[in-house]
């Protein structure tokens, strides 16, 4: 047990930063592997998603991209209230 509560406020933020992390990596680590193709050789189309913090471009469906810049956001928030 920690006998300083703001040195486990501290603890607990990091933990939150790890698992925010965490999620990130396991999400870019479960893409599909596909090799890069541009457009003009029959590639998927490439496009922008923007976030509040973050731009992603990317040949993934709109959906997914927005879902990448989502998971940015999360993990920017849980680095910025730790720190």
């Amino acid at each position: 047990m920690l006998a300083e509560p703001a040195l486990a406020v501290a603890a607990l933020r990091l933990a939150q930063v790890v698992l925010a992390l965490g999620a990130v990596a396991l999400a870019a680590c479960a893409a599909p592997r596909y090799s890069l193709v541009c457009p003009a050789r029959g590639g998927a189309p490439w496009r922008e998603v923007t976030s509040p913090h973050f731009s992603v471009v990317s040949d993934r469906d709109p959906t997914r991209a927005r879902q990448i810049a989502a998971d940015l956001e999360t993990a920017r928030a849980a680095i910025v209230t730790t720190y």
